[in-house]
């Protein structure tokens, strides 16, 4: 598979999402299994919605963390994949993020993204062209994205720490369907997670 097909779909996810400008989340917070946030505030002429705290079963700060250590290579084998390729990204309009491809040529990869300026929050109004659903992964608050009608791909935005986030998504290279291919990547997002938290 291309880095450039693997880098469209990464685009295409963060531009369609890129209207989001509802942002919850500040600096790192520090590590307790229940958040101590207040509920944030937000409001619309006409309107008020209490958003609740993160839930998070620990903090991972991401800031200072290589995103091609964010699979070992036990995990990687039980995943398939065979090669990693550093390739960032901007998906929050803030600058590249550092991220990584996880691939097996010609198969599917899977893109980890370690994201240090923004929270999740910035999701979470979505934009016409996005399905979004909210979740949990690992115990992290999560969203789910995928273009409206295309199954090519999914991702996962994870909660990790205030105003950071651990983005993964999954492309394969043959067509498959959706709910298939959203259960590749939040496996990877699973294992990801589980190497991060000892990294942080």
């Amino acid at each position: 598979m291309s880095k450039i097909r693997v880098g469209l779909a990464v685009l295409a996810s963060g531009l369609a999402l890129a209207g989001c400008t509802n942002q919850v989340g500040g600096s790192a917070g520090s590590d307790t299994a229940t958040p101590t946030a207040p509920d944030v505030t937000t409001t619309s002429p006409g309107s008020s919605t209490k958003v609740a705290p993160p839930v998070r079963p620990s903090v991972i700060k991401v800031d200072a963390l290589d995103p091609c250590k964010a699979l070992t290579a036990d995990q990687m084998k039980e995943l398939g994949a065979s090669r990693t390729a550093r390739q960032d990204a901007d998906l929050v309009k803030k600058g590249k993020a550092p991220g990584c491809l996880f691939s097996n040529t010609g198969y599917f990869t899977y893109n980890v993204v370690l994201i240090p300026n923004e929270g999740i929050g910035y999701w979470r109004q979505g934009s016409g062209n996005v399905d979004r659903n909210e979740t949990q992964v690992s115990g992290f608050d999560a969203i789910q994205t995928n273009l409206i009608g295309q199954h090519d791909s999914c991702s996962y935005w994870v909660d990790v720490a205030d105003g950071q986030i651990v983005y993964v998504n999954y492309l394969p290279i043959d067509d498959m369907p959706l709910d298939q291919v959203c259960g590749k990547a939040k496996k990877g997002t699973e294992l990801a997670l589980a190497t991060l938290k000892t990294l942080a």
